[in-house]
């Protein structure tokens, strides 16, 4: 790797020896010495010091100082979390690794919405309907997190928290433009009507992604959000967000990219989302929640000629049973229509012993129509309730309990009770030790049950059967045990967040291979969705942070790790049948992760600095085993003042600066996907 290690140095050098300097004038200053006050970890407003579960805390100045502008990028940022582009326009962000370019186990909500996509079983990062300069802070749950939000929340939580439109700037107006085609236009405006405060915005997005790949991008966004405030009591919250455009698809055969032509695939991404919020008096409050999730996506594709997908020498050689040597066959991987509507009821107290709990109730629906995934039933759909109950108690001025359940139950599984329990040991007012239990479950999605895609001639002969998934798979299993260490010094800058971890799985839900799958096809192999890995992972994970100032600080977080396990790879391949190839877990997870972020700001500049580094990992699916990397990414801001509350702001960033091509998700020789130095400059107007 070449990376300048001894101007790395003198950067981190010089930065501590100012930052000590100016700690020592500005320890008064609360809003830094604080640790964080959350709701993410059970729904109840806690401090870090008393939550039951690790929580790491992300705020808009630490976004600015990644340089990141995908969101996605983001959690690069957090202990053992890891982060792919697996191509241009698709991203997979992981916890503690076993993962695949549609992750399916991490919640991700945005002011109390599920982006969580039935269609996917996964989060799509291009759809959030927000832009990255919309995020106040995000809260991050590392670890099972079902006991506050469900069957999704198998691996955590990622809860996302825009800024209020009252507090935002009135007017925003940016450009950002770098190389691989990145570029893009922004245009925010936040207002008041009376009673009402409103953010518009509106952007479009644009990227060749990687070398010689067929994954460019072209996305649309518009949204619009408001917070009404009736009286002292009532406030009502709403967004709107449309997302349409299309991106580049690769070869759905890599070995004969001439097979299918025009990879494209169409997207359009609607969601709708209205919260109230009723403060029945100083101690009790209660919230009603409803938004609705549409996607539309489309990427069928015609092939050339039956004769030549084949690979046949002309058309006479074509079997008659297929019908027309000339015919072409339509194929796609993500044509669809999909439909979530959730509606949920939450009420939180505090008695006046300390003790606060919130009990909630709430009910989904979800339809999915596709005659590409499910040919035989062209739409399915599922109906599910939940019930759930947090509660933190008290004990004396040294411990406090924490304990949480949730209960959900749907017309295609069997009921499944996700619990956690907690203890907590303060042992002075700004540190605590957190001894912690979790259990929890990942229901199948519509896809995961219903899956059946399956190429057909004009005669109806199964061309390829491709995927198929099982009405009867069950519900993933995990157990979880972990020991934390929060605190932070009382007279100093600095603050820290330390984890021991084991998880162990059960049941998870997986991709095989089946080399006889009592099928008729010209392929004779079918990859089935089953319950085929079971796995325990160990570790110890955390971050330090020193921050004197909002804009001046530095941050590192590690992760190391352990896991054993066993999949099945592949049935039926040899006699005697059935047989069965188990193997083993050697690297699904890094053995070893770090990051390092610094920043400092000098009048109206601001200098940037992060390193990370990601051991050697094995990604699923179309995913391999790539080696391991280190990236260094730097940025500089220079604000300029305009007359009155104006102001521009120009930014140049870089990311895997001074260091060769690297893989984040593939390194296949034929299919490689290798992350260049990337660079961007952006100009933005700011009136506030």
């Amino acid at each position: 790797m070449k990376i300048n290690t001894v101007s790395l140095t003198l950067f981190i050098s010089s930065s501590l020896l100012t930052t000590n300097l100016i700690a020592e004038e500005n320890l008064a200053d609360d809003f830094f010495s604080d640790l964080p006050v959350i709701t993410s970890a059970s729904r109840l407003n806690q401090s870090v010091l008393s939550s039951p579960s690790a929580v790491t805390v992300i705020d808009s100045a630490m976004i600015q100082a990644s340089g990141f502008i995908e969101i996605a990028d983001i959690f690069r940022l957090v202990p053992g979390f890891q982060v792919a582009h697996a191509d241009g326009n698709t991203f997979a962000v992981i916890n503690h690794g076993d993962g695949w370019e549609y992750p399916n186990r991490m919640q991700l909500l945005i002011d109390g919405r599920s982006t969580y996509t039935s269609a996917l079983s996964a989060i799509d990062w291009n759809t959030l309907g927000i832009q990255i300069e919309d995020i106040d802070r995000i809260e991050v749950v590392r670890g099972p997190a079902a006991s506050a939000y469900g069957a999704n929340s198998f691996a955590g939580a990622i809860n996302v928290i825009t800024k209020a439109p009252e507090l935002d700037d009135k007017w925003h107006v940016g450009a950002r433009y770098g190389n691989e085609g990145e570029r893009r236009l922004l245009l925010r405006h936040s207002g008041e009507y009376k009673d009402l405060n409103y953010r518009f915005s509106a952007a479009t997005r644009d990227n060749d992604g990687f070398d010689n790949y067929l994954d460019s991008r072209d996305l649309h966004d518009v949204s619009l959000t408001g917070r009404y405030s009736h009286d002292a009591r009532n406030s009502f919250f709403s967004h709107f967000s449309a997302t349409s455009g299309d991106a580049g698809m690769p070869p759905i055969d890599p070995g004969n990219p001439t097979s299918f032509y025009n990879r494209k695939r169409d997207t359009n991404a609607i969601s709708a989302h209205v919260r109230w919020d009723h403060i029945i008096s100083d101690s009790q409050e209660v919230k009603l929640n409803f938004y609705h999730n549409f996607r539309d996506e489309d990427d069928m594709v015609q092939s050339y000629p039956l004769w030549q997908l084949l690979d046949l020498p002309n058309p006479a050689s074509v079997p008659g049973f297929l019908g027309e040597p000339n015919q072409t066959v339509e194929a796609g991987e993500r044509t669809y229509k999909s439909h979530r509507s959730d509606l949920e009821l939450q009420y939180n107290e505090i008695l006046d012993s300390g003790l606060q709990y919130v009990v909630g109730f709430g009910g989904r629906y979800d339809s999915m129509e596709s005659e590409a995934f499910f040919p035989d039933k062209g739409t399915v759909s599922n109906t599910s309730f939940r019930a759930f109950s947090n509660v933190q108690i008290p004990l004396g001025n040294k411990f406090t309990a924490n304990a949480g359940g949730f209960y959900e139950v749907n017309r295609t599984d069997e009921p499944h009770f996700s619990p956690r329990l907690s203890l907590t040991w303060h042992i002075k007012e700004t540190q605590s030790l957190r001894v912690g239990y979790s259990k929890a479950y990942r229901i199948p999605s519509l896809l995961e049950e219903n899956l059946d895609l399956t190429v057909y001639t004009e005669t109806g002969f199964p061309l390829d059967a491709v995927f198929k998934g099982d009405a009867g798979i069950e519900a993933e299993r995990v157990k979880a045990f972990d020991i934390g260490y929060v605190g932070k010094m009382q007279n100093f800058p600095l603050s820290w967040e330390l984890r021991a971890y084991k998880e162990e799985y059960d049941n998870v839900i997986d991709f095989y291979n089946d080399e006889d799958p009592g099928v008729t096809d010209l392929s004779g192999d079918l990859t089935r969705l089953g319950n085929v890995t079971q796995s325990q992972m160990y570790g110890f994970e955390g971050s330090i942070m020193f921050r004197p100032e909002e804009n001046s600080f530095i941050r590192f977080h590690f992760n190391r790790g352990h896991e054993t396990g066993t999949y099945i790879k592949e049935i039926n391949e040899a006699p005697p049948k059935p047989s069965t190839d188990v193997e083993s877990l050697h690297s699904a997870a890094p053995r070893k992760s770090y990051g390092f972020l610094a920043a400092k700001a000098v009048d109206t500049w601001q200098f940037n600095l992060g390193l990370y580094h990601v051991g050697t990992m094995e990604w699923f699916d179309r995913g391999d085993k790539v080696d391991s990397y280190t990236r260094l990414d730097a940025s500089v801001i220079k604000r300029v003042p305009l007359t009155g509350k104006n102001e521009l702001i120009f930014k140049l960033g870089g990311q895997n600066i001074g260091n060769e091509k690297y893989s984040e998700f593939i390194q296949d020789d034929e299919r490689e996907l290798e992350f260049d130095p990337r660079y961007y400059l952006s100009v933005t107007y700011l009136n506030f």
